[in-house]
């Protein structure tokens, strides 16, 4: 049987209700709401995680802290998984035994909930900010949407066995990778561009669009034509369009491309400084210019 239809006879056999007991983090009037969720969701699978030690090793904005922050913080003993999930995620997740936390709109911000149980009606979830709260199905839906993911948290070695897990571990290292390009572009210094960028790629590798911007930006700040041009061919690789790649190649005189059963590369043309611009103006699929990663307060 194949991964889909696994998946599909899982989500058909799902208990109408499902619940999970999940032991009180608050949030304070500090705007932690995101660490405090991640904590309640991994401390339910086994982790012992404490909210000041967290919060004081990350950095705090006004609307919070960031989830890939907490993701790179947390990785060497505990999974973070932020990604943009479903009802059918949410319900597989509690029913095997993982709270489930959603970024919801709240006012003009965002905010975290802890989802920890489910029935036909809605669901049951903890406010890190006033405890219990239950919520209708509509009612949840209509304040988690598009932007607004689930993150699932849990020890290395205590991931819920039966889930989809491949398919969400990949669309966490692209969300991951679109928060690091997201800072990127906010980035004032050029420097500082291009470190995030490398965290960007460092993220999702495969993420064709990034690697077309960094390559880009690696091209106007004068690193080497050879190492644009390979990191331009292999944006191609991973999928950044065809043309725009050719397009910057030109701008930055990278050897042509060589035919089936060449014997080598063409030689490079004498450098030339400028070329297309990277991030918004970049074609192909490329980081959202909403804020990244948090959950607000």
């Amino acid at each position: 049987m194949n991964a889909a239809l696994t998946w599909a006879l899982a989500l058909w056999l799902a208990p109408p209700t499902a619940s999970v007991p999940v032991e009180f983090v608050a949030q304070g009037r500090a705007p932690w709401c995101s660490a405090a969720a991640v904590a309640m969701a991994a401390n339910a699978r086994g982790a012992s995680l404490r909210l000041l030690p967290l919060v004081r090793a990350l950095p705090v904005a006004a609307e919070g802290i960031a989830w890939v922050d907490l993701r790179e913080h947390l990785a060497p003993t505990v999974e973070v998984l932020p990604f943009q999930g479903s009802r059918a995620d949410l319900m597989a997740a509690v029913a095997a035994g993982a709270p489930a936390v959603v970024s919801v709109r709240r006012g003009a911000g965002r905010h975290a909930l802890v989802i920890t149980g489910y029935d036909g009606q809605g669901v049951q979830a903890l406010d890190p900010g006033s405890r219990q709260m239950a919520l209708t199905w509509a009612a949840l839906e209509g304040i988690w949407g598009p932007d607004h993911p689930t993150v699932l948290a849990w020890p290395l070695d205590a991931a819920p066995a039966g889930l989809p897990l491949d398919r969400w571990r990949g669309a966490a290292r692209r969300h991951s990778a679109e928060a690091w390009a997201r800072r990127a572009l906010a980035a004032a210094e050029p420097v500082q561009a291009l470190a995030l960028y490398d965290r960007a790629v460092a993220a999702d590798p495969a993420f064709g669009a990034l690697r077309y911007d960094r390559a880009v930006r690696w091209g106007q700040a004068g690193r080497p034509r050879s190492e644009v041009c390979a990191e331009l061919a292999q944006s191609r690789q991973d999928g950044a369009p065809a043309a725009a790649v050719a397009a910057a190649e030109g701008a930055f005189t990278c050897p042509a491309p060589a035919p089936p059963g060449a014997s080598g590369p063409s030689p490079l043309a004498s450098p030339r400084r400028g070329g297309p611009r990277p991030g918004p103006g970049s074609p192909g699929r490329q980081p959202s210019r909403r804020p990244g990663g948090s959950a607000a307060p």
